[in-house]
C-alpha cells in the first residue's frame, strides 16, 4: 500500500482530470476529493472477501452523471451479487494514473450521482 499512499498524495496535490470506466462506456468525475480516513478496524480487514483496509485507507468523493447510476447499482458491495472494481483514470500535467475503487455509497443530489469509494489499489 506504501506505493498507492505516495501515489495519492501526489494526485492530491495536482489538479487532475477524472474519467471512470464502466461497462463500456466512460464518464467525466466532477468535484473529486481523496482523502485519508480511518477505519474502525484494528488491523486489516477483509470487506465482502473482495478487499482489504487497513486502520487508514482513503476514499474517493466524486460526481458523475445520473445515466452511470443504474450501471453503478451493479457495483456496490452490498446489494448487488455482481460486485466489481471501478476502474478511474486521472490525467495530469505530469501522467497518468490508473485508480481502482469498490463503491461504498451513492446518492442523488442537485441532478448529479455522489459516491463515495474506498481506494483499492493506484499506479
Amino acid at each position: 500500500m506504501d506505493g498507492t499512499v505516495k501515489t495519492l498524495q501526489m494526485l492530491a496535490d495536482a489538479r487532475a482530470a477524472y474519467e471512470m470506466k464502466l461497462g463500456g462506456e466512460s464518464y467525466p468525475l466532477s468535484d473529486v476529493r481523496i482523502y485519508e480516513t480511518a477505519t474502525p478496524v484494528r488491523g486489516s480487514a477483509a470487506r465482502g472477501n473482495v478487499y482489504s483496509e487497513d486502520r487508514n485507507s482513503y476514499r474517493i468523493e466524486a460526481g458523475v452523471d445520473p445515466a452511470a447510476y443504474g450501471r453503478l447499482s451493479q457495483t456496490m458491495l452490498g446489494p448487488s451479487s455482481r460486485f466489481g472494481g471501478l476502474h478511474i483514470s486521472a490525467r495530469t500535467a505530469s501522467g497518468h494514473i490508473n485508480i481502482e475503487g469498490s463503491l461504498l455509497s451513492m446518492s442523488r443530489a442537485g441532478g448529479v450521482v455522489r459516491l463515495q469509494m474506498a481506494v483499492v489499489s493506484a499506479e
